[in-house]
């Protein structure tokens, strides 16, 4: 199938090791065999340990996207629950189920209309959600569409909370809120997610990817720079333990 064949070429400390296909009998489907990831996804990997070096983390999912563009390789569903945690504390992307080999501007092997349900839109860019509004003809994914996802994971991280939690109106779906955002609503910074290393560079990071225009949003190799920088200068010490976790995010001012 075309997870296996796209995940059987990405062999990264930051990507789940991939071992094969398999099946219990002759008439079951086949699944995809990867390494036993004991500490489960992000998401849950932050709810058993709070203290976690989250920049640390941030870092270790920006490494394993360069990986994949550097491939030509698009992700195309990242979000906390699909980003497993490793034994030594790592984050490893996986669930390639919407992962696609890029050729061009116009080719990847999966339709993007696949992607279903409301687990997912939140953290899909616009230009995916509403391509007529970007004078496309269809939707394609795209580095720069990887590149939003990647975003709202740091806010996944740092919070614990779904994206645009503090601008969703009662009664809006997902749909309706990236929309609210790619016009300009902006979530507001939560200010107790800065004694959990959500510094200005992070939070600059976090704002230009979230740029409605696909072009403006930075690479991911640019980022990996930034980063580094950033955790060099960044002492772990200063970390505290959040407490509440998730952190309670406050509504943002009107817009």
């Amino acid at each position: 199938c075309k997870e296996a064949a796209v995940w059987a070429y990405a062999r990264h400390p930051n990507i789940t090791p991939f071992y094969g296909i398999s099946a219990l009998h002759e008439q079951s489907a086949p699944c995809l065999v990867s390494k036993c990831m004991s500490n489960g996804t992000v998401k849950s990997y932050l709810e058993a340990r709070r203290s976690t070096n989250r920049p640390k983390l941030v870092s270790g999912v920006a490494a394993g996207l360069e990986y994949l563009h550097d491939r030509s390789i698009l992700h195309g569903d990242l979000k906390c629950d699909n980003i497993l945690v490793d034994e030594d504390g790592n984050p490893c992307l996986a669930d390639f189920g919407l992962a696609a080999l890029k050729y061009d501007d116009n080719t990847t092997f999966i339709e993007v209309s696949s992607r279903n349900g409301d687990g997912t839109t939140l953290w899909t860019a616009p230009e995916i959600l509403y391509p007529g509004r970007f004078k496309l003809e269809r939707a394609l994914l795209t580095k720069e569409s990887d590149i939003w996802s990647f975003s709202l994971v740091m806010w996944e991280i740092f919070t614990g909370t779904f994206p645009f939690k503090d601008i969703q109106k009662p009664n809006q779906g997902p749909l309706e809120t990236v929309d609210r955002v790619s016009r300009g609503h902006r979530t507001a910074r939560p200010a107790r997610a800065t004694a959990l290393g959500l510094s200005d560079g992070m939070w600059s990071i976090m704002e230009r990817c979230l740029q409605a225009t696909p072009a403006l949003r930075p690479s991911i190799a640019s980022i990996r720079e930034e980063l580094e920088l950033l955790l060099k200068d960044f002492d772990s010490d200063s970390l505290e333990t959040p407490d509440p976790w998730p952190l309670e995010i406050d509504p943002a001012p009107s817009q």
